[in-house]
């Protein structure tokens, strides 16, 4: 086990946005530490490529595609889960869009594009997995979307606002009871 003191061996995450970039590394270190994973994200190679890697360490996956910005298709991927495993323990949700040029030039459309992934695509995954996890008295939800590592960017304006309604969103959704 690499990650002593963290045993998830029998356990399910479902990593949402786990196709690619740090959603991947988690989805990825989850299956290190035992748990089986359901990465998923709207390209369905990734997804695959992502469920393989899980699987070549030894642990259960599922290729799943999603979008966020549909609450349908996340239900489907709630469904799906929970059909194969049994439960989901673990969601973390990793998606998240942005726009590579200077916010001058982002159209409103574009920007309720990154706002309905980001913010409202993390509030309908919480809604429906939460609903599972709150009667199985399962947890945690961990919200990893667009994390730079501090990593400025000069001619793109940063999401504090948004950040900070995860924030305070996030810890006040019950999961255990």
């Amino acid at each position: 086990m690499p990650f002593p003191g963290l045993d998830l061996t029998n356990r399910t995450a479902v990593v949402i946005g786990g196709t690619s970039g740090i959603g991947r590394a988690i989805a990825l270190g989850l299956a290190d530490a035992g748990a089986n994973v359901v990465p998923t994200g709207r390209r369905e190679k990734l997804a695959k490529e992502v469920a393989e890697d899980v699987i070549a360490r030894g642990r259960d996956s599922l290729a799943v595609t999603t979008d966020v910005s549909d609450t349908a298709s996340i239900q489907k991927l709630a469904d799906v889960a929970v059909d194969k495993f049994g439960k989901v323990d673990i969601l973390v949700n990793a998606a998240g869009r942005t726009i590579r040029r200077p916010t001058l030039e982002v159209s409103d459309d574009e920007w309720e594009e990154i706002l309905d992934t980001n913010l409202t695509g993390m509030l309908r995954a919480c809604r429906i997995f939460g609903r599972h996890m709150i009667e199985r008295r399962a947890g945690p939800v961990d919200d990893r979307r667009g994390s730079r590592g501090g990593k400025k960017h000069p001619r793109r304006f940063q999401l504090p606002a948004g950040a900070r309604w995860v924030r305070a969103a996030v810890p006040k959704i019950p999961i255990r009871r």
